[in-house]
């Protein structure tokens, strides 16, 4: 089933289609293109496209692209290589040449001189693009300029930015660039396109490419359209010189200024005549303008053919001006049902008045916060509060936790809340991700006090403790001293013990209930309070001897209680 909005989508691009399917002078006149892609073959690919989605959108790109087009395949690292030279796409030859070039792409590069590819796809489109078509470079990377020499990083950033991006302007080469996450530089990628007047686009996540080249190709359709409507809107308004003269010029055109031959048999004209008009007799000696190459002939323009198309033009708007007064009006409009007092039968009682939800809805009840979590720095002992139902860790800005470190990768590892529990994901970092000095390789639980290490960059991770509770099955021998604790004991009266032998050991059961001071369940719906010691940290913890509130950092478990690091220091004290 086709919803409303899909037909008005469908009715715009055929209003944006048919100049070039329709009439025949159009189609003939829209230019191809020659575009030439720019791939980024360093290792690092191998991580951000590790699943090589970009080589399949790349090859949708080219299979949308027509006979008339041309296209090549620039792949550069350390240096920039033409393994499939711009050529047309007439012949299949090419065109399946360049696909299988596309799928047997390997990132085996070491350093990324993306200077190296850009000025190899502007040869390209120089020694092999064709004068009436467009010009583009789609480019691809996931990092910047690095040549394993900072002095020849600058000299190649200064070449891009001072000699080949001005070339690519003043060529009219638009370069659509492309940022996979990682280490991208996404500053000189947009950097680059705005410079050519192209369009720049980053693809977050390996998920997110085909997606990402849906968009580019999206926009080479309308740089084209652009140009053509450029051109429309150039080419000159027609005015007729005469009744029955086909003759056609401009309306500025000036008349020359040469003498126009006379018979001397008719009297010359006293009267000043105006430059701008121009007599039938005169007008035969004028030659008329030719057409500019690749102009569209207006008398093309006038033709049955182009009035049929002006027809399916003008019924196209008129459906698409109907159906959006159709869903503005629906959408507002509407009659109150079981209104009192209203007869359905009168016109006067129906009213467009906005939808309002029924009372009688119950609205849910907001969301309960997350546990008290924490991420602790080793070194500094900084604390992170996991406040997110997911926390991303890594070097770039827009992480949760930013550790500005080289050997961190952009996106190094994710901590996802998840029906209750804490789950610890490395994202494919280039240096790993260690939960208690083991390298993880999927997702792991997360427990209070485990160590984790993204690089050598360690943490503690501080969570909900477990509950506890039940009966404890213990074996007791004799002369232990193991002895009921008073509170659990039963309250009936105990009876004398029974003579005889009962072996060398014996069993009993004790009664631990839950103790209450190492969960405590607050109402999520109150602002608990602060900790004595960590100003910043919501005390969740109860002391069982002091019976203060403190946070999970600043209370240990010794034995079955929850004691806190003050009253620790205190029995330290009077130990001492």
């Amino acid at each position: 089933m086709i919803l409303r909005w899909q037909w008005i989508v469908r009715v715009v691009l055929m209003g944006g289609v048919l100049p070039n399917v329709t009439s025949t002078g159009w189609s003939q006149q829209a230019r191809p293109f020659d575009v030439v892609f720019v791939l980024d073959q360093s290792g690092s690919m191998k991580q951000s496209d590790a699943q090589r989605r970009m080589s399949q959108a790349i090859s949708r790109l080219v299979g949308q692209l027509g006979p008339e087009d041309g296209a090549g395949l620039v792949l550069f690292g350390s240096k920039a290589t033409a393994v499939r030279p711009l050529n047309s796409l007439s012949t299949d030859k090419h065109r399946e040449a360049l696909l299988a070039q596309i799928a047997r792409i390997r990132y085996t590069g070491v350093r990324t001189n993306l200077t190296a590819g850009i000025e190899r796809g502007l040869y390209e489109l120089k020694s092999r693009g064709r004068n009436n078509s467009l010009w583009a470079l789609i480019f691809v990377t996931d990092g910047g300029i690095d040549t394993g020499n900072p002095a020849r990083d600058d000299e190649m950033r200064r070449r891009l930015q001072e000699q080949l991006l001005p070339e690519a302007r003043q060529r009219k080469v638009r370069i659509f660039s492309v940022g996979l996450a990682g280490q991208a530089d996404f500053r000189l990628i947009q950097e680059m396109a705005a410079a050519t007047e192209g369009e720049h686009f980053r693809a977050m996540s390996a998920t997110d490419i085909a997606e990402t080249f849906e968009q580019v190709t999206t926009a080479l359709w309308k740089y084209r359209h652009e140009l053509e409507m450029d051109k429309m809107a150039a080419t000159p308004t027609v005015v007729p010189s005469g009744p029955e003269s086909s003759n056609l010029t401009r309306p500025d055109a000036q008349v020359p200024e040469t003498p126009l031959a006379v018979d001397p048999s008719k009297p010359e004209s006293k009267d000043p005549v105006d430059s701008t008009t121009q007599t039938p007799e005169s007008s035969s000696n004028v030659t008329p303008l030719k057409p500019e190459a690749g102009a569209v002939p207006w008398e093309n323009l006038l033709s049955g053919t182009d009035h049929r198309f002006l027809s399916w033009l003008g019924g196209g708007l008129l459906t698409l001006l109907l159906i959006t007064f159709v869903v503005i009006r629906r959408s507002r409009r509407t009659v109150p049902a079981g209104r009192s007092g209203s007869d359905p039968s009168k016109p006067g009682d129906m009213k467009e008045v906005r939808p309002q939800p029924p009372p009688s809805v119950p609205v849910a009840p907001p969301a309960c916060p997350l546990p008290p979590a924490y991420l602790t720095d080793l070194k500094t002992g900084k604390v992170f509060p996991l406040t997110k139902p997911v926390i991303r860790i890594g070097r770039q800005l827009n992480n949760d936790i930013v550790i500005p470190a080289k050997t961190v990768s952009g996106r190094h590892a994710q901590i996802e809340f998840r029906e209750g529990r804490f789950y610890l994901t490395d994202l494919h970092s280039s240096n790993g991700t260690f939960l208690n000095k083991q390298k993880l390789e999927g997702e792991v639980l997360l427990k209070s006090g485990d160590v984790v290490h993204f690089d050598q960059f360690g943490y503690t991770f501080t969570g909900p403790e477990p509950e506890v509770g039940g009966t404890i099955l213990r074996e007791k021998e004799e002369g232990t001293g193991l002895r009921e604790s008073p509170s659990t004991r039963p309250l009936d009266k105990p009876q004398a013990p029974v003579k005889g032998s009962i072996g060398p050991r014996k069993t009993e059961v004790l009664r631990v209930p839950p103790p209450a001071t190492l969960v405590e369940i607050e109402n999520p719906f109150v602002t608990p309070s602060k900790c004595l010691i960590h100003k910043s940290v919501d005390a969740t913890r109860r002391c069982h001897r002091c019976q203060k509130l403190w946070c999970s950092l600043c209370v240990q478990n010794i034995g079955e209680v929850s004691v806190c690091t003050q009253c620790q220091k205190t029995d330290a004290a009077m130990g001492s």
